[in-house]
């Protein structure tokens, strides 16, 4: 430990401090009175989050939204009598939201329902459904295969926090912005490791596609998966519309590739990735969706598909350890790792095969 700032109205003989170490323990979930159950120490080490300098985030959850959370069946447990409880789902959700409601609102969203608290009963959700808050708005937009179909998306923070009580697990977006529907404004490269690629193998990969990504003139972001893998996004003006997008993010995953035959594929099945990093790109093409910043996995230990810096990225152990109780905290402590938004419509972007 070393020696904190004075602490305002502490008493003379009180010596704050801060501390320089920080405990792995993994655990199963922690218990309605703040206990870890079935808790294993797993060291020490001094690696912390970047903390960002930057000023303070705006606010977007108020303390009034915060208040005003209400799920029937508070105490109801996912995964099993020692999982999070629902209430657990609702408080991550207005914790995280000021971080995460800029990666959300205005986007076609698809939402992960486990309304039962079972795995067997959980479904997607991305068109319109009875009871739905009223600021959950319904659009009308052409798919993959030109059909026009029926969306929704996420319009402001009262509505955001409501799903909590309609069993909403998991948020997935578009990479685009209703503002501009036909053209995309990010792109994601999905990085899926197959059967006996480590958590170390993922990182080494993302830290070697970063640089070559870097070397087209791209600038991406890295976030967890919130499962073994990342995501390697790329924020992008929006000018080409999605069947170019997609084109062109398959020739860079392929280019990508060519880097490491013996790490990367990028055709789809297990058996083609046994011991090799999957480059999944579909994720760029009209009403694909994938997992939202910040939103949890509908897994044990509700892990988050976290944004991280990526000077970070080596430190983490377990990207399962940035979960629905550890997150928030966090956040507060160390602020936004993930990227700077400059705009109501996304993140700061760049242009994309210029």
């Amino acid at each position: 430990m070393r020696i904190a700032d004075k602490l305002d109205g502490a008493p003379p003989d009180i010596i704050p401090v801060r501390p320089t170490l920080t405990a792995r323990i993994q655990y199963a979930a922690i218990t309605t009175d703040g206990l870890l159950r079935h808790s294993v120490f797993k060291g020490l080490r001094e690696a912390e989050l970047t903390t960002p300098a930057t000023k303070p985030r705006p606010r977007i959850i108020s303390d009034a939204d915060s208040a005003g959370i209400w799920v029937t069946n508070p105490t109801r447990r996912l995964f099993g009598k020692s999982g999070p409880t629902k209430l657990d789902i609702a408080v991550y959700y207005a914790g995280v939201g000021d971080y995460m409601l800029p990666h959300l609102l205005n986007r076609p969203v698809s939402l992960f329902r486990c309304p039962s608290g079972s795995t067997k009963d959980c479904f997607f959700q991305r068109h319109a459904f009875t009871g739905m808050p009223p600021t959950i708005k319904v659009f009308e937009t052409k798919n993959s295969d030109d059909e026009t179909r029926s969306y929704i998306s996420v319009e402001d923070a009262k509505g955001y926090l409501a799903l909590a009580q309609f069993g909403v697990v998991e948020f997935h977006v578009w990479g685009t912005h209703e503002s501009h529907l036909d053209k995309p404004d990010r792109v994601i490269f999905d990085l899926d490791p197959g059967e006996g690629v480590e958590w170390h193998d993922v990182v080494n990969a993302a830290v070697h596609l970063r640089g070559a990504l870097e070397g087209m003139g791209l600038v991406p972001f890295v976030k967890t998966s919130g499962g073994r893998g990342v995501h390697i996004v790329v924020p992008i003006i929006p000018k080409l519309g999605w069947k170019q997008v997609h084109q062109a993010s398959s020739a860079i995953a392929t280019r990508l590739a060519a880097t490491g035959h013996d790490t990367f594929v990028t055709t789809m099945g297990a058996d083609n990735r046994k011991g090799r990093i999957f480059i999944d790109f579909y994720r760029n093409a009209r009403s694909a969706t994938a997992v939202a910043a910040y939103s949890l996995r509908a897994r044990p230990h509700l892990p988050a598909s976290t944004p991280i810096d990526w000077r970070d990225l080596e430190s983490i152990d377990s990207p399962v350890d940035l979960n629905y109780s550890s997150l928030p905290g966090l956040l507060t402590t160390s602020g936004d790792p993930g990227p700077k938004l400059t705009s109501p419509h996304g993140i700061c972007r760049h242009d994309f095969l210029s």
